[in-house]
């Protein structure tokens, strides 16, 4: 007798055990006492139910729909650096580029020194200046770095991440205060300010038509228009100046003397920019030795009217007898879509505070019909970000229909059934409530309670939506649970009433146990305050919070749809007089077997 306490773990010491036997208790507690009364009501008024959660679901998807919670195909994540780009009309000299990069890095310099005295801490570690080129290739989307242009420049700011500093002030800060600053440069063709991943503008409106001269007006008045709206900055357009050039038009007498303007180009070409005589090598180097005219001569115009042409008889004439200089300008490029000439007049905004969608849809709507009406052949569409989030849109809904078509047959093969499916699946719409109220809940917790500069969950991404179809994957395992366990129940006689009850109470714990392992995996990423991750936090959020609130609804809705179900199957029996008890095929194989081997 007095072993016979040995094998009983009520009175074991071991803080693990007691703690495990709480933790079981308390389980057991929540499903008998809370999960059950909830199930059994829910399965009595199961067509209410179904009603409530589609109510439910409807209600979140208007959500996005009322911008309630803004969707974004891919944010724009803010990075640890700024880039201020400017660019000068073209012929602009090197010094007066170098002038207003000097005064953009003077008032850089002066607002890093007041933030880090005021923080404490060094928050912008490095500016760097450059005056002759884009070295660091920032600007408009696919721009390369370039060099050896006078008009062009650019400064680059440098910032620790917020989870170095321990201070909440990131890109987009810093580049709105150093707006204020510097302000406006007017000559300017390009001027602007840089802060987040992926490069180019918050919107850009195509404008297509054969004029490249009605082009350039609508350009004009678009962007002035475009100024009127609160919260758009850096407003520019794709066209650029014409340069001064000089044309060589031929005289009548040039034909008389055999000159074509094929040599005449030639000549003059090797006369100023010069033409190859040899290669000295020298090391490793090779030099070109270039025959033209000294550098003094070349500055001249004057050279060029009064150097010697050479005719195809070896004579040599003039160059004012078979040619004249004409001043004219050109475009340095011209862009062309379906052989119709196009401008893109592109802007920048701060899309944590304006509605860029609403912008883009009352530009095209209501800005511009009147003024496209004024001329014949253009038209206007949405690009850059716009026309990338259709695209994207597109591609995600063939994704969506391909995935649920291969669970569905997946399920169907070993269910051998074309209904069961379908009440597997029921739930999966169902997990974009807790994919959608998980934005919601960490838009709180990081912005109002840990008070976090921004939130990647601030808008429902392309990555929030393939969270949602990961979401898919483990909705189907919990419900696939449930459903084989009222089939095996049903196999042994039980009702499906009764089965259904039961599946509730035992599936319970391992459905749950299984959804809170996972939430409880993602939550260091969910959490994770550095800029390397921000781009799958909106992911780790659709799954993590998408599967708490999944289990809950797959706990109930399972058990409801699967009772509908068998509503609708006794209903169809009865009106084609078909026996409304289940047959059990598997028994009915036991049974012929022996008879096939007797006889």
């Amino acid at each position: 007798k007095h072993c016979k306490h040995l094998g009983d773990e009520t009175n074991s010491r071991n803080p693990f055990v007691r703690f495990q036997r709480f933790f079981a208790n308390g389980l057991e507690k929540v499903i008998l006492k809370y999960y059950k009364p909830v199930l059994h009501f829910c399965l009595n008024f199961r067509y209410a139910s179904a009603s409530l959660f589609i109510a439910l679901l409807f209600i979140f998807v208007g959500v996005i729909l009322g911008d309630r919670l803004p969707y974004s195909s891919f944010p724009r994540l803010p990075r640890d650096s700024v880039n201020i780009r400017l660019a000068m009309p073209a012929g602009t000299t090197f010094e007066a580029t170098q002038r207003h990069i000097d005064r953009i890095e003077k008032h850089v310099l002066e607002y890093r020194k007041e933030l880090n005295e005021e923080h404490g801490t060094e928050i912008i570690t490095d500016v760097f200046a450059t005056t002759g080129g884009n070295p660091f290739g920032s600007g408009r989307p696919g721009s390369r770095p370039s060099a050896g242009i006078a008009e062009a420049g650019e400064v680059v700011i440098e910032m620790l991440p917020t989870e170095e500093t321990g201070v909440e002030i990131g890109s987009r800060d810093v580049t709105l205060a150093l707006r204020d600053r510097v302000g406006t440069i007017p000559e300017a063709e390009t001027f602007s300010f840089s802060f987040s991943r992926g490069g180019g503008g918050a919107m850009s409106v195509q404008l297509q038509g054969p004029s490249i001269d009605d082009l350039k007006e609508v350009s004009l008045e678009l962007q002035k228009l475009m100024a009127g709206y609160e919260g758009l900055f850096d407003i520019e357009d794709s066209f650029e100046r014409a340069t001064e050039e000089l044309e060589l038009e031929l005289k009548p007498a040039a034909s008389n003397l055999g000159v074509t303007a094929q040599q005449l180009a030639s000549q003059v070409r090797q006369a100023f920019f010069g033409s190859e005589a040899q290669k000295i090598q020298r090391g490793r180097d090779d030099v070109n030795v270039m025959v033209r005219y000294p550098k003094e001569e070349r500055r001249s115009l004057a050279s060029l009217r009064s150097m010697m042409i050479r005719t195809q008889n070896g004579t040599e004439v003039p160059f004012e007898e078979v040619a004249q200089v004409v001043p004219g300008k050109a475009l340095p490029s011209i862009q062309r879509v379906n052989r119709n000439r196009i401008i893109r007049v592109g802007a920048d905004a701060d899309t944590d505070a304006v509605d860029v969608d609403a912008i883009e849809a009352d530009i095209v709507e209501n800005v511009l019909p009147p003024i496209l009406a004024k001329y014949q052949g253009m038209s206007v569409s949405l690009e850059g970000r716009a026309r990338e989030t259709a695209n994207n849109n597109a591609e995600l809904v063939k994704g969506v229909w391909l995935v649920l078509i291969v669970i569905y047959v997946l399920l169907a093969i070993p269910f051998k059934s074309y209904t069961q499916p379908f009440i597997v699946m029921a739930a999966i719409p169902f997990g974009i409530i807790g994919a959608l109220s998980g934005h919601f809940i960490m838009n709180f917790l990081l912005l109002d309670v840990l008070g976090r500069a921004n939130s990647p969950t601030v808008s429902v991404s392309m990555l929030s939506l393939l969270g949602m179809m990961a979401l898919s994957g483990v909705v189907v395992n919990d419900s696939l649970v449930m459903v084989d366990f009222i089939n095996q129940q049903i196999k042994k006689g039980m009702s499906v009433l009764d089965a259904v009850r039961l599946a509730g109470v035992r599936r319970f714990r391992p459905i749950l146990l299984t959804s809170l392992t996972t939430f409880f995996g993602l939550m260091p990423l969910m959490f994770d305050p550095s800029s390397q991750s921000a781009f799958l936090i909106p992911m780790a959020v659709s799954l993590g919070w998408g599967i708490v609130f999944a289990t809950g609804i797959t706990l109930v809705l399972v058990p409801v749809t699967t009772l509908i179900f068998e509503d609708i199957r006794v209903l169809f029996c009865k009106l084609y007089d078909k026996p409304i008890e289940r047959v059990n095929h598997d028994e009915e194989k036991e049974k012929l077997v022996p008879a096939e081997v007797g006889s």
